[in-house]
């Protein structure tokens, strides 16, 4: 496991790569994307009565998310958490964490790494809140705020679905993602 952003930027891509095509404005078009069914969360789990303003650990919430989170992303790699192909990291610039893999998955597997936290820590408990009628507000909070984490996830994902062939592999160049055709 390593946490140095040089060996992410030492990616080699050779020609045979195609760049993935980003829409400008990414962040702000994700972020709309994630606060359009925010909202949504609020409505339907009556967060009405949360005081964020007294209420300190709702910092430890958010800070045990950020891990989890990206955890989340590294169960999917074909090497697990440990392995010298995962890298974990901080972009204090951006005020980003991230998980890269060193190496190319199948388009399937890389969709399933980057929206695993949504699925895993936003959606299932939050059926989970809703079946069992839980009012555990940290766990609802902790659940809007990986929603909110995982917007950049969800739209990399979108771009991945709408512009690759269905046999791409996929390989996390640090700052950009890039693709080609297998077999």
């Amino acid at each position: 496991m390593i946490f140095n952003k040089k060996k992410i930027e030492r990616t080699s891509v050779s020609k045979d790569w195609n760049t993935l095509k980003m829409p400008t404005g990414e962040y702000f078009f994700s972020l709309c994307i994630v606060f359009a069914l925010y909202p949504l969360f609020t409505y339907l789990l009556n967060l009405y009565e949360i005081n964020f303003s007294r209420e300190l650990k709702y910092l430890v919430v958010v800070l045990l998310n950020i891990p989890l989170h990206e955890i989340s992303h590294a169960l999917f790699f074909p090497d697990r958490p440990g392995s010298e192909n995962i890298v974990f990291g901080v972009l204090p610039k951006k005020l980003s964490f991230y998980v890269h893999y060193k190496g190319s998955v199948s388009k399937i597997r890389f969709l399933l790494s980057l929206l695993s936290p949504i699925l895993l820590l936003t959606v299932l408990p939050f059926i989970l809140i809703l079946r069992l009628g839980l009012e555990n507000n940290y766990l609802i909070y902790f659940v809007q705020i990986n929603w909110l984490l995982s917007g950049h996830d969800f739209l990399v994902a979108v771009m991945i679905l709408l512009r690759t062939p269905a046999n791409s592999r996929i390989k996390d160049g640090a700052e950009k993602f890039y693709w080609r055709v297998c077999g």
